[in-house]
């Protein structure tokens, strides 16, 4: 597959500095490994690195928008015409948007039902629905246009898919859950087993039985491997166009806002409340019943125990401001010399 820039420029945001319009792009690659005939893009420019992609034979580059007019003739330059440079406010959002032109994932399988999948009689499909073999399907489930349906997937009774979703291998989806438009769930992803839910009785733990559910609205993406419990009463809920990374575990009744990014290793305790956008780097990990508002970001492997309030950047376990976190880290590389220091001083004194 070939496009020429011209009938991408407009749409990736971008503008054409040098080169020709003409250009044809035949797919998309990263500057670390550049391929012939391909555009890739930079974010931190520096000349020397593009050298490898240049001798590559790169069809174009997509470059910041702030770059200075010396670097940028500097690189148009080194690449002299054979290579058409973009100019861009966000070259990581433009180069998402040419690679979906390339995106064009075809079904491993025949569209429409396949005789091999188990649908139960009660269910109802929309157009355009494709489900492939060996799924099984239970009673009054609703699966919406355009979805789609991959081998060895459950869905559980009374469940509701929106308009394309899609269901990649080996996902189970316990009953009662609901997905809503647009919606993506990677391999080997469980929704709505029962939540940990136990209570002592004489010393044994009693079993909290688990008779809420999952709701997961419209525009999430999660990964593989990632558990999301159902409620015990009530439910789980996963706020539009959130992204979940693979391994993550959500605990029942967790409420997760809109447009957030979970990390992976991320495990979230029980009743957590999660506002919009919030970002939650890897292996972190939050309590249960903790509150975080909006617009908070949380450094990789930080431990939640208290409640956050105020929106910023956080990190270190127990959790706290990014500034008081940094200054921990680095008091803590001089606490050697210290000791020493105090070990020196209690001598001095006893002599």
């Amino acid at each position: 597959m070939s496009i020429l820039l011209k009938d991408i420029i407009d749409s990736s945001q971008c503008e054409l500095f040098s080169g020709s319009a003409e250009t044809v792009i035949r797919g998309v690659c990263s500057l670390d490994e550049p391929q012939k005939g391909c555009i890739t893009f930079a974010l931190k420019v520096k000349v020397d690195k593009l050298d490898k992609a240049f001798k590559s034979g790169i069809s174009a580059l997509i470059l910041p928008k702030d770059i200075t007019s010396s670097l940028l003739e500097s690189i148009k330059a080194k690449g002299r015409n054979n290579i058409s440079l973009l100019l861009s406010k966000n070259p990581l959002l433009s180069i998402s948007k040419i690679a979906s032109f390339f995106d064009k994932r075809e079904l491993p399988f025949s569209a429409g039902v396949s005789e091999k999948a188990y649908l139960a009689s009660s269910v109802q499909l929309g157009e355009r629905v494709a489900i492939a073999p060996f799924a099984f399907v239970s009673d009054e489930v609703e699966i919406g246009d355009g979805s789609v349906i991959y081998p060895n997937v459950f869905i559980g009774k009374g469940c509701k898919l929106g308009k394309n979703v899609v269901i990649y291998p080996g996902v189970v989806i316990y009953q009662g859950t609901e997905i809503g438009d647009n919606v993506v769930i990677h391999s080997g992803s469980v929704i709505g087993a029962d939540g940990f839910g136990y209570v002592e009785v004489e010393g044994k733990l009693s079993k909290i039985p688990q008779i809420g559910r999952v709701i997961i609205k419209q525009g999430v993406e999660i990964g593989a491997n990632v558990c999301i419990d159902r409620a015990a009463f009530g439910t789980t809920v996963i706020g539009e166009g959130t992204k979940i990374d693979n391994l993550v575990q959500i605990g029942h009744n967790v409420k997760i806002g809109k447009g957030c990014i979970v990390c992976g290793n991320v495990g979230i305790a029980g009743s957590v409340e999660i506002g919009d956008r919030v970002v939650i780097g890897g292996g972190v990990g939050i309590a249960d019943h903790i509150k975080i508002v909006s617009g908070v970001r949380l450094a990789a492997y930080s431990g939640v125990a208290n409640d956050i309030l105020k929106p910023g950047d956080y990190g270190g376990a127990p959790a706290k401001p990014a500034k008081e976190w940094k200054r921990i880290l680095a008091s803590q590389v001089l606490l050697p010399k210290v000791l020493n220091k105090l070990k020196k001083s209690r001598t001095e004194i006893k002599e």
